[in-house]
């Protein structure tokens, strides 16, 4: 009776009885969790590699929103809300607005019917953007915030 009930969480144990030992093999001696947040703050805000990472992370969240699509998914902007987020923590406001900026033609042309075409946005398709654009002022305003605050903090 108590492995039926349980059955589930072995996969869970062995993932974690996995991670204990390569993080052994590492050197790490088991300890996975990360001590601080410094990787946040280690690309400079107008560097071209904050630019590349952004890009990078607007390529991930377009093959994650073909796979929403590809499911019947109608959200055209949901998978790239967490992408301008991981952009603006990664590099500041700057990549944050950049990731914006170049996630609206993307949609546009990939996402929007009629697809792959640039065409007039109808009055839905305004809405849309309009309110992908104010949460992404929202998110990468905040982001920006939180690296401020962890540049305080660091001193």
């Amino acid at each position: 009776m108590w492995r039926r009930r349980y059955a589930g969480s072995y996969g869970l144990l062995f993932v974690f009885r996995l991670s204990y030992y390569l993080g052994e093999l590492a050197g790490r001696r088991g300890n996975l969790m990360r001590k601080g947040n410094d990787y946040i703050l280690r690309l400079r805000p107008w560097s071209l590699s904050t630019f590349v990472a952004a890009l990078l992370v607007l390529a991930v969240a377009a093959a994650m929103q073909e796979a929403f699509v590809t499911f019947g998914g109608q959200f055209h902007f949901a998978g790239f809300v967490p992408a301008i987020l991981i952009a603006g923590l990664l590099g500041g406001a700057p990549a944050g607005i950049f990731a914006t900026i170049v996630t609206i033609p993307i949609v546009v042309w990939a996402f929007m019917p009629p697809y792959f075409e640039f065409t007039w946005p109808t009055a839905t398709e305004y809405d849309s953007i309009s309110t992908f654009l104010l949460s992404s002022a929202l998110v990468v305003c905040f982001s920006q915030l939180y690296r401020d605050a962890l540049a305080i903090l660091r001193k």
